[in-house]
């Protein structure tokens, strides 16, 4: 759960639920919206699908693979 609006929930693509900063209704529905097993487990397969696509090795395939490209 985290803040929308800004760089977190662009790096987390998706994987999170967000909230309005500093409104805590959302904040307090997006806590209780996670004691639906089914949602939490949606969520953190999410988050670890998109972790894998910062993981540093990944991150320095791609940008080889860039570079790559880009010096033919």
């Amino acid at each position: 759960i985290i803040p929308g609006g800004g760089a977190l929930e662009w790096l987390t693509a998706s994987s999170a639920l967000t909230f309005t900063n500093e409104n805590i209704e959302e904040l307090c529905a997006r806590i209780e919206a996670f004691g639906d097993a089914r949602l939490r487990q949606t969520y953190a397969k999410k988050s670890l699908a998109q972790a894998k696509t910062l993981d540093y090795k990944t991150l320095a395939l791609r940008l080889e693979e860039t570079l790559t490209k880009a010096v033919r």
